[in-house]
């Protein structure tokens, strides 16, 4: 998860306002802000306006 969020964090320094961070052998997601991470409980990933259903993406 360290490496992962290292990732994040670059994406971040370059100005990506958020991140899905997604666990397709669980099936579970994450939104990522600076400062800020949380489980997709509901099983959507939500952006600003951006939605997408973790079933989508891991069709």
């Amino acid at each position: 998860m360290s490496e992962i969020m290292e990732r994040v964090d670059d994406y971040f320094q370059i100005g990506v306002p958020a991140c899905w961070i997604i666990d397709p052998v669980r099936r579970i997601g994450w939104v990522a802000v600076p400062g800020h991470l949380a489980e997709a409980q509901d099983g959507v990933l939500r952006s600003g306006l951006f939605e997408m259903p973790l079933t989508e993406v891991l069709a």
